[in-house]
């Protein structure tokens, strides 16, 4: 039954990706937010829905090492695939401002998730290596500063002649709700799309990191690359790129710290090496905008690069994974 709901879901998600969109598009002209900060906030929070999900739900099932993959994996393939094949169909041009500030910020955190994981100072067992309670609330604690810096900027860019009274009006309930509606939907589709992939693979003997990083990690960022695929057509750049980034920043803050509240996430030493990779791909993204042959845009060729390394780190995960196995 679930491989059945796999076209549905496709089907639901691609629908969802479009409420989700027009509703956060028309609440950034109605309330005179840009849409970055949308595409920051709403959008990334509404597209890390299937993470957030997993993430609960796998620690009370045994399945952590299913947990932290599925996250460090995401990020991977947002960075890479999702970007990739988005300036593969439309140049990205990207915000000075989003490259000095989010995209670095990406680069931070993904960076700190890899040293909390491996430091032993403030672990509550001096032997275990992963995500304890205490590095959760540091996330979340992170989490909120930068919920907190994207909401005072968005209010210090307008005046108060700009939210008169007639920008609140009946359309605001009815993007809203678009925005309320998609995410449900993408959430679903992507649930849908998961539960199909993981019926479809569940006779093969592979390891839950591996599942995690490849069929889960690509089935949660179906929404994203949806998402972004659908504001790059409408030519909604700052949604894609902030999508994406937001939803990294979702995943690694948000996700991470209320699972690891939650319960304890171990890394073995494949997933140690897939965060330190995951490091490196935000590194090169930040790299490719500061000093690419175009600054500040991701071009044809720079996507089709993202594309490539992305394919590698299948290639390799997948070898890798079959010559311990055997």
């Amino acid at each position: 039954m679930e491989t059945l709901l796999l076209i549905p879901g496709f089907f639901l998600l691609i629908g969802g990706a479009e409420w989700l969109i027009h509703g956060a598009s028309r609440l950034a002209k109605r309330l005179r937010v840009s849409e970055l900060q949308i595409g920051l906030t709403i959008v990334a929070f509404g597209t890390s829905l299937p993470e957030l999900i997993i993430n609960v739900l796998a620690p009370e099932s045994g399945a952590s090492e299913l947990a932290i993959a599925t996250i460090i994996g995401s990020n991977i393939t947002n960075t890479l695939l999702i970007l990739g094949l988005a300036a593969l169909a439309r140049n990205l041009t990207v915000h000075r401002t989003v490259v000095a500030r989010e995209i670095t910020f990406n680069v931070l955190m993904s960076a700190m998730v890899v040293v909390l994981a491996a430091d032993m100072i403030f672990k509550t067992s001096p032997t275990f290596i992963g995500i304890d309670m205490v590095d959760g609330l540091i996330l979340l604690s992170y989490f909120f500063i930068f919920l907190f810096y994207i909401f005072n900027s968005s209010h210090s860019r307008r005046t108060a002649r700009h939210r008169v009274r007639s920008n609140l009006d009946s359309n605001i309930p009815k993007s809203f709700l678009l925005v309320v509606v998609g995410a449900i939907a993408v959430s679903l589709g992507g649930k849908w799309i998961i539960d199909g992939a993981l019926q479809i693979t569940q006779f093969l003997d592979v390891s839950q990191a591996l599942v995690g990083v490849t069929i889960v990690a690509i089935g949660t960022s179906i929404p994203e690359l949806a998402t972004s695929i659908i504001a790059v057509r409408r030519g909604q750049i700052d949604i894609a790129v902030g999508n994406v980034i937001g939803s990294n920043l979702f995943n690694l803050m948000w996700v991470l710290g209320i699972s690891a509240f939650m319960s304890d996430l171990p890394f073995n030493t494949e997933l140690l090496a897939d965060a330190i990779f995951m490091v490196g791909v935000a590194s090169i993204l930040l790299i490719m905008l500061v000093i690419g042959k175009t600054k500040h845009q991701l071009s044809r060729f720079e996507g089709t690069i993202l594309l490539g390394m992305y394919v590698f780190y299948l290639v390799v995960t997948v070898w890798e994974s079959q010559a311990v196995f055997n």
